[in-house]
C-alpha cells in the first residue's frame, strides 16, 4: 500500500511538472511571424505600458552638421550634391501635374557617415534619400530612417494599409565601412507598423494595426529581434 502511494505521488507531481512546463512554453511562443527572403522574424506580444516605457528616439536623436554651402548647393527647383569622390548627385524638381511630380527638401546634414538626408514629395507618396558626401553613393528609404541606438541599423516603416499608394512594412539596412547596405525589405498585406521604437541595438517594439471583421482598426503591441 505505501508503495502505491508513494508511486501515486510522484506521477501526480510529474503531472503538475508537465503542465507548468506546458504553459510555460506556450507563454512563449510567439504571436505572429513573417518570412523574409530565407529568414523568419518572429513577433512576440508586449503590453501598452512597456512599449510607452521606451523613450529612444531614433529618428530626432540624431546628430546633425550645419550645411556645408560648398557640397551642397540648395536652389529653388534643384539641390547638387558634390561628393568627395564619384560623381555629382542632382535632384531637380518636377513641377507638372501629373505621376512624375516630384519637389526635393534638403533635411539635413547627418554627422554618422556624413549623410545628407532629402525628403522627395511625388503626386501620391514620398520617399527619404541618404546621399554619402564621402562617396555620392544613395540609399532610398520609404519613411524617415530610425537609427538603433548603437548606430549599426537602420529601419524604415512606413505604414499604409489602406490606400496603397506607400509600401506597408519593413526596411533594414546596415551600416558597414561607414556605407549603408540593404539587409531586407518586406511588404506586409494584412497588418501595418504604426510606430517603431528600438529597445535595444538588435531589439524593437511595434506598434501594429489590424483591422477586424468589421473593418475597424485594432491596435497591439509586438517586439521582435534583428536577423540578418
Amino acid at each position: 500500500m505505501r508503495h502505491i502511494l508513494t508511486l501515486a505521488i510522484i506521477i501526480l507531481a510529474f503531472g503538475c511538472n508537465s503542465k507548468k512546463e506546458n504553459s510555460k512554453q506556450t507563454d512563449s511562443l510567439p504571436i505572429d511571424s513573417l518570412t523574409v527572403e530565407n529568414r523568419t522574424l518572429y513577433f512576440d506580444s508586449i503590453t501598452l505600458s512597456e512599449f510607452e516605457a521606451t523613450h529612444y528616439d531614433g529618428i530626432k536623436n540624431i546628430d546633425s552638421l550645419s550645411i556645408d554651402t560648398t557640397k551642397i548647393i540648395v536652389k529653388h527647383d534643384t539641390i547638387l550634391i558634390l561628393p568627395k569622390i564619384g560623381k555629382k548627385v542632382i535632384f531637380a524638381n518636377d513641377t507638372i501635374v501629373g505621376e512624375n511630380m516630384v519637389t526635393y527638401k534638403y533635411l539635413k546634414t547627418i554627422k554618422l557617415c556624413n549623410l545628407v538626408e532629402i525628403e522627395a514629395t511625388y503626386w501620391e507618396w514620398s520617399r527619404i534619400f541618404l546621399i554619402s558626401l564621402n562617396t555620392g553613393k544613395q540609399a532610398e528609404f520609404w519613411d524617415f530612417p530610425n537609427f538603433s541606438p548603437n548606430k549599426k541599423y537602420i529601419i524604415s516603416t512606413p505604414g499604409d494599409l489602406e490606400s496603397g499608394e506607400m509600401p506597408n512594412g519593413f526596411q533594414l539596412y546596415k551600416i558597414e565601412n561607414n556605407e549603408l547596405k540593404l539587409v531586407f525589405e518586406k511588404e506586409i498585406e494584412n497588418w501595418m507598423p504604426c510606430e517603431i521604437k528600438w529597445k535595444s541595438d538588435s531589439t524593437f517594439y511595434i506598434k501594429r494595426a489590424k483591422h477586424d471583421k468589421k473593418g475597424i482598426r485594432k491596435y497591439d503591441y509586438l517586439k521582435t529581434k534583428i536577423i540578418e
